[in-house]
């Protein structure tokens, strides 16, 4: 059992399964572009467009680029799906402090969200929001800043290696979702479920019990 005052959720992979819409969308565009598709797959999770486009190919406006790429996963976002146990986890959160810190733009997030029937949190942290993304502190350093409490005192769902890194960098105890096979089990994490089924809140004295 942890003790914490707030969850932040990554989104892809660790509430949805958006592997077919990502995948789609880079396999096509690392085939136009000649790029490494298994290489370049094994990069894009949890990373924004703006900084896996210049490892790959620096020649391009990687600005015109990315918002291809972003109006592309917006026409895939109807092969999105609810990972296992969402749902009944999120509902059970109504009125507790808790967030969404996604790499995906605002437009694209809740696109997905509408797609999959889940609630718009009041704090949804996007690549929109931020000038470094995952693995860099700074998206969940904002969700806690937005939820008034400390970093220490937020516990992050991610299931990508650069969100994991992201959430630790920030000071913040990680469970890894292991749903979506994209990460192996990384050494920092507090723990891991496969999916949200085994996922329990209690709010007890202000603090937020979590079961895995």
């Amino acid at each position: 059992m942890l003790d914490i005052q707030a969850i932040l959720f990554d989104l892809d992979g660790t509430l949805i399964d958006s592997t077919p819409c990502v995948e789609a969308v880079w396999t096509a565009w690392a085939k136009k572009h000649n790029v490494d598709k298994d290489r370049l797959l094994s990069e894009v999770h949890g990373c924004r467009g703006m900084e896996i486009i210049p490892r790959f190919k620096p020649e391009l406006n990687v600005h015109a680029e990315n918002e291809r790429l972003l109006q592309q996963e917006i026409m895939h976002a109807g092969s999105v799906s609810v990972i296992p146990g969402v749902k009944d986890l999120i509902n059970s959160l109504d009125g507790l402090p808790w967030g969404i810190v996604t790499m995906s733009s605002k437009e694209l997030a809740l696109a997905k969200l509408a797609e999959t029937g889940l609630p718009i949190p009041n704090i949804l942290i996007t690549a929109d929001d931020v000038i470094n993304g995952k693995p860099h502190p700074e998206s969940y350093l904002l969700g806690a800043e937005k939820l008034e409490v400390e970093p220490s005192q937020c516990l992050v769902f991610e299931d990508a290696k650069s969100g994991i890194e992201s959430a630790k960098a920030a000071g913040m105890e990680v469970v890894q979702v292991m749903f979506s096979g994209h990460t192996n089990i990384q050494p920092q994490i507090t723990a891991y479920v496969q999916d949200m089924s085994s996922v329990s809140v209690q709010a007890v004295n202000q603090q937020l019990k979590i079961v895995l």
